[in-house]
């Protein structure tokens, strides 16, 4: 799949901000940088994971700190690349595989494959949406290292992990980088031969986010709910959020009311974890989607200023993530939330 067009990329975009939960980095400057490539570059291929050979070398590129925090990828990431690729050796690199499906996520991935002239693999690390936290992605389930990776930030200030004992380490090194950079750096790493993929990450997450920006853009979220399993868990308004103090994060929760009953969200980055009347109604690794008044996907960061009417989606994980494992592993607890995880019944109801 070629994409060449800025309708296609607002698309891809629009999905990927209904996947990502909140989170996954500002749509409004993952278009920007969609312009620079259309402008510099002309566009970029997706291919299918299925279509690489088991010995293609593959990497990512990916922001990492607060939503609240803005810039231009491109400049670190760029000097992140030229960096890893001192430690690469001779290895080609056939493919960018995003690290999650997040607009500023994905962008800065195809920034990158269209800069390399390299397809972006239609798959992700994180499967099938964002998270907060690096040991948050599929490969952690088998324990695949994403060492060598190199961690810059806006002054173009570097440092380069070589190895680590586990993907906790992984997350503190970058989070901790970031923290001290204004709470935004961007990594470049995750070496990896697509041999090592193939059972290990969620493929078809890019063109699912496509297609479901193509649904949202003709205001077809039926279409979306049915092909998807998703339900419509409330709707009402916001009347109150409270701001937490979590370092490298933007953590609050959000409370919202129809006179009826009250629901409450937990975000941290992403939407964790909702209570319908203080019972808790769903968590991740399930997607929790709040939706403006014209049923579009909102960012998190924008939250401080909305004023409209909210839609709660539900929306089941991919396959990956339903095993004992997964839900062990992408679970309240894990994000910082002392909560039982409790995932989504699968049925027909609750469309508009």
């Amino acid at each position: 799949m070629k994409l060449t067009k800025f309708t296609q990329l607002e698309s891809l975009n629009l999905g990927a901000s209904f996947l990502s939960t909140g989170g996954g980095g500002n749509p409004t400057e993952a278009l920007d940088m969609y312009r620079h490539v259309l402008k510099k570059y002309g566009g970029f291929y997706v291919k299918k994971l299925s279509d690489c050979k088991p010995n293609d070398n593959c990497i990512t590129a990916f922001g990492v700190g607060s939503n609240s925090s803005t810039s231009n990828p491109i400049p670190a990431v760029t000097q992140g690349l030229n960096i890893l690729k001192n430690y690469l050796g001779k290895p080609s690199i056939a493919g960018i595989i995003p690290v999650e499906i997040g607009p500023k996520s994905l962008a800065t991935a195809a920034y990158m494959a269209a800069a390399l002239n390299v397809p972006l693999i239609d798959a992700d690390f994180v499967g099938g949406r964002s998270s907060p936290e690096v040991f948050l992605e599929t490969i952690s389930l088998f324990n695949l290292k994403r060492t060598p990776a190199v961690v810059t930030n806006n002054q173009l200030q570097s440092a380069v992990l070589l190895d680590s004992p586990n993907p906790l380490f992984e997350e503190q090194f970058f989070r901790n980088f970031a923290i001290n950079s204004n709470n935004r750096a961007y990594v470049v790493g995750y070496p990896m031969k697509v041999k090592q993929l193939n059972s290990t990450i969620v493929s078809k997450s890019v063109s699912k986010a496509y297609k479901i920006g193509q649904l949202l853009f003709k205001f077809q979220l039926n279409n979306v709910l049915s092909q998807y399993q998703g339900k419509i868990l409330f709707k009402g308004n916001i009347i109150r959020q409270s701001n937490q103090s979590n370092p490298g994060f933007s953590t609050k929760m959000i409370f919202i009311t129809n006179n009826q009953t009250t629901a409450k969200v937990w975000i941290k980055n992403e939407n964790l974890i909702l209570w319908i009347n203080n019972r808790l109604k769903l968590t991740c690794p399930d997607l929790i989607i709040l939706l403006d008044e014209e049923l579009q996907p909102i960012f998190n960061k924008n939250l401080d200023e909305y004023k409209g009417s909210i839609t709660v989606i539900g929306l089941p994980a991919e396959t990956i993530w339903k095993s004992s494992a997964g839900i062990k592993l992408f679970s309240p607890k894990n994000c910082g939330y002392n909560s039982p995880s409790k995932v989504l019944s699968i049925n027909k109801e609750n469309l508009l």
